[in-house]
């Protein structure tokens, strides 16, 4: 009779015991699931965390990379350039360690962004070489400084020493085709000064083309002059106008000098592309972010309300 009872106690309980081994099972598998449930929160947490510091990051970039391409001088711009990669190796560091998350997950339309963001920044990254490589040699700026500085110079003391022919006091200096020959080798010198600017500033090579045919054809009247004064002046105005054809061969040197610099237009070229293809790109990669971002916030809530 003791052992019919221990029997029946037995099937008794045994229903309960597999009944609560297989909560014990269930409960075993949720946990284990992606971390739990609070491991789930945590994950969301995380994710959503590290999405907002790579869009941080990358505003960071564009800015840092605007800032080196209009930077005034050399140093500034190398010290946003070196901020905007800073930036821009702080989204990729991030990036991975997102990556890797979103494959524990296992989720289809994360892995799919994190894809697309991936294709748009590896442009982005692309293009910020090219723009900061550009920034950092500002050859406009070298352009400009040496036609507002050794450029100007030059062609004050070539007018200087012109208008010092002319006031030299000599019957050859005085006459009509000297004064001319002076004034006109003056206003050529200015010229070819002037047209350094608009050259500068061309954003094309037909452009530049056609400014530099202007500067040719004022220099050879410029040089034309020099050599027809040098054949009628002597005496005491014949220095000056030596010193003049000294200043002519110190300009031409200076104009190919500014020349080489603006057809390179880096910083033109830099700044088109930066205004341009990389704020698009930037956009377009900041869009996707934020899809990323409402993805796995929908996630949380959607773990949230089960």
């Amino acid at each position: 009779m003791g052992k019919e009872q221990e029997t029946m106690k037995v099937k008794a309980v045994l229903p309960w015991f597999i009944a609560l081994l297989l909560v014990f099972t269930l409960l075993f598998l949720l946990v284990k699931q992606r971390g739990g449930r609070v491991g789930v929160y945590e994950t969301v947490v995380r994710e959503n965390d590290m999405v907002s510091t790579m869009r941080l990051n990358l505003l960071r970039a564009a800015e840092a990379e605007k800032s080196a391409v209009l930077a005034p001088t050399d140093e500034e711009s190398q010290r946003f350039a070196d901020q905007a990669r800073l930036a821009a190796t702080n989204v990729d560091k991030t990036r991975r360690e997102l990556g890797s998350l979103i494959e524990k997950d296992d989720s289809v339309l994360e892995t799919t962004r994190i894809g697309e963001f991936d294709t748009c920044w590896k442009k982005s990254e692309n293009l910020d070489r090219l723009i900061l490589g550009l920034a950092v040699q500002n050859t406009n700026l070298h352009a400009t400084s040496l036609a507002l500085t050794k450029g100007a110079a030059v062609v004050s003391d070539l007018e200087r020493n012109l208008l010092r022919l002319i006031d030299s006091g000599g019957p050859e200096s005085r006459n009509v085709r000297t004064v001319r020959l002076a004034y006109q080798a003056i206003v050529a010198g200015l010229k070819v000064h002037d047209l350094y600017t608009a050259h500068i500033e061309a954003e094309t090579g037909e452009q530049m083309a056609g400014i530099e045919e202007k500067i040719k054809a004022n220099e050879q009247i410029l040089a034309r002059s020099l050599k027809e004064l040098g054949g009628s002046i002597s005496g005491s105005g014949r220095g000056a106008v030596k010193d003049a054809a000294a200043d002519n061969v110190e300009l031409e040197k200076i104009t190919k000098k500014i020349i080489a610099l603006s057809r390179e237009n880096t910083n033109i070229k830099s700044l088109k592309l930066s205004l341009g293809k990389k704020r698009l790109i930037t956009a377009q990669c900041d869009e996707i972010l934020s899809t990323l971002q409402e993805v796995i916030r929908n996630r949380g809530t959607t773990n949230a309300t089960r």
